[in-house]
C-alpha cells in the first residue's frame, strides 16, 4: 500500500495492490482526525454476530488506537424488499465526512435503499 499527501489541500492518493484484493478478503479503513483532534470510526462492529452489520456506530479516540466512547446511530431494522446475493446485513458500506461542524453518514441498507444520517459533533463528548 503506498499513500500520498497534497502537500496544501486535504487531499490524499491511495495504491494497493494485493492479491487478497482479488477475491475479497481484504479490507482497507484509513483513520483520519477531526477537527478537534480526535478520530472517528464508522461501523457495524459487533463481531459476535457475523453477517448481521447491526446496529451502526459512531466510535471516538484521543489517540487513533482506544476507541472508548461509542454511540449508536443507528439500530432500525431493514426488511429485505428484494432477493440477490451478498445481501446481507442491515448497514453496509458506510461512509461519512465533516462539515461545518456535522459528521454526515451514508449507507446502504442491504444494496436496496441508502440512508443518510447526521449528527453534530459538540454533541458527542
Amino acid at each position: 500500500m503506498r499513500t500520498v499527501c497534497h502537500p496544501d489541500k486535504d487531499m490524499i492518493g491511495v495504491s494497493i495492490e494485493s492479491e487478497l484484493l482479488n477475491d475479497g478478503n481484504m479490507s482497507i479503513y484509513l483513520d483520519f482526525p477531526y477537527p478537534d483532534g480526535r478520530y472517528f470510526y464508522v461501523g457495524t462492529p459487533d463481531t459476535s454476530r457475523p453477517g448481521e452489520r447491526y446496529p451502526l456506530v459512531l466510535a471516538l479516540s484521543e489517540d487513533g488506537f482506544n476507541y472508548d466512547k461509542c454511540y449508536i446511530l443507528s439500530d432500525d431494522r431493514y426488511t429485505r424488499q428484494y432477493e440477490g446475493r451478498w445481501k446481507s446485513g442491515d448497514y453496509g458500506y458506510p461512509f461519512a465526512y465533516i462539515r461545518e461542524g456535522w459528521i454526515y453518514v451514508i449507507v446502504s441498507r442491504q444494496k436496496e435503499r441508502m440512508d443518510a444520517l447526521k449528527c453534530k459533533i459538540s454533541d458527542l463528548r
